[in-house]
């Protein structure tokens, strides 16, 4: 296959007659990008490179059935029952369409109730609406406990994050302090979001062994933390770097990134995060530059949150701040190259915003936002270029800078792997649940 391939999506769970053709060049695959967010269409389909994308898939039964009960199950949590739900039956597809792409609307029926509430509020309170309402699923922001001090030099005391507490001030600025946690941990590195994911229906943890010194215990911290707060969990077989997965629940899409070799996305895996994911509508697997060196001669590419980062700004529309250089223009077989990368997420209505590479030094794709429509933004460094806030602004995102002068993460400047505040944090999609649930295996 050749570095032109486009492979927006690969769901075995859905009718192979999705993925129709002019026909494509033998190194195509299909492609499909129907979901919350279409592409702009003429005739029922669209045009990319050859292929035409289809406007629907048909779900299986077993999809249908999952998520009555997932609905039903949020409804009885938030004590809330809006019926009836239409019977799960493959035959009526048009009936199905807002159900498999999130059942937002049965949600949105009832827009003056939280029906999920934040962690640390209870169900109760969120059932009858007290105080402002939270945007829905969403449940905070988490953190780990680190404290770098006996490993830093002066100079990264004095320029950047030394522990939790100074990264835990900023968050605040972004969330309010009230949504900010911290959790206890016992592991090597504080980088969470390599063994934690926010999934559409529970948190995720990567199978990554707990021997494994850097990253075994702190996912295990992670499920201890989720066990004692009752957020509903589930453990991947697949030893996943969950940093190459960016899901975007408002547009049913998920990108997915090979990195470095130990970062190869296996078709097995593809298939588990795919399936953990929600099968979603729209998926993105592209080929990282994992090979890129900076001008100090450091890896600059290494994880996709060094090079993307997907939001939503304050009017509803979703923006992409890409780093062009970190994705591979040629991607390999069953990857999405770089042009590939940015015509789907303009089908799917992105504004891509490029990343200088001084900002990418200054860790701008390694920022925080939250899926509340705030159209807020909270950058690892206050060296985010003038430039590039400005442009933010003119599409309504408000930049949110660092409460203190230092850098919350490590900028790409010496001998240390560069890393920002989207490695050392990872949202609270999931609600806490009435009573803590038992641990999940895949």
């Amino acid at each position: 296959m050749n570095g032109t391939s486009t492979n927006l999506v690969f769901n075995p769970h859905f009718s192979p007659t999705r993925f129709e053709s002019t026909p494509p060049p033998a190194s195509n695959v299909g492609a499909d990008i129907s979901g919350p967010r279409k592409a702009q269409q003429s005739g029922g389909t669209t045009r990319l490179r050859g292929i035409v994308l289809s406007r629907r898939h048909k779900p299986t039964q077993h999809d249908l059935e999952r998520r009555v009960r997932r609905i039903k199950k949020g409804q009885s949590e938030a004590g809330i029952t809006i019926e009836p739900l239409p019977k799960a039956d493959t035959t009526n597809a048009d009936l199905w369409t807002l159900v498999c792409q999130g059942a937002d609307w049965l949600w949105q029926s009832v827009p003056a109730v939280n029906l999920l509430p934040v962690v640390g509020a209870t169900l109760d309170d969120s059932a009858q609406g007290a105080g402002k309402a939270e945007p829905l699923g969403q449940g905070g922001i988490l953190v780990p406990e680190f404290d770098f001090r006996d490993y830093q030099s002066p100079r990264e005391q004095q320029t950047e994050a030394s522990t939790h507490k100074d990264v835990v001030r900023s968050l605040g600025r972004l969330a309010g302090k009230e949504n900010v946690h911290v959790m206890p941990s016992t592991g090597a590195t504080p980088f969470i979001r390599n063994v934690v994911a926010e999934g559409p229906y529970e948190m995720l943890t990567s199978g990554i062994s707990s021997s494994d010194i850097r990253y075994g215990p702190l996912r295990d911290s992670a499920e201890a933390y989720f066990k004692k707060e009752g957020i509903e969990y589930r453990r991947l077989e697949s030893e996943a770097n969950l940093a190459n997965c960016a899901f975007r629940p408002d547009d049913d899409l998920l990108v997915m990134a090979d990195g470095d070799r130990a970062s190869i996305i296996s078709p097995k895996m593809k298939r588990e995060l795919t399936r953990v994911f929600g099968n979603p509508a729209n998926v993105i697997h592209l080929e990282l530059n994992a090979e890129r060196l900076n001008s100090h001669g450091q890896l600059a590419c290494y994880d996709l949150d060094l090079a993307f980062h997907a939001m939503t700004n304050v009017r509803g529309e979703p923006i992409a701040l890409v780093y062009k250089p970190c994705i591979r223009e040629k991607a390999s077989q069953g990857r999405m190259g770089r042009e590939d990368v940015l015509q789907a997420l303009g089908a799917l209505g992105y504004k891509v915003i490029e990343i200088s590479e001084e900002d990418q030094r200054n860790l701008v794709a390694n920022s925080l936002s939250m899926d509340d429509r705030s159209g807020k933004i909270l950058f690892s460094s206050k060296a985010a270029s003038k430039g590039l806030r400005e442009q933010l602004e003119k599409h309504h995102v408000t930049p949110i800078l660092p409460a203190g002068d230092k850098v919350l993460g490590h900028p790409a400047i010496d001998h240390i792997p560069p890393y920002g505040l989207h490695c050392i944090t990872v949202s609270l999609r999931r609600p806490k649940a009435k009573t803590a649930p038992q641990k999940k295996e895949l």
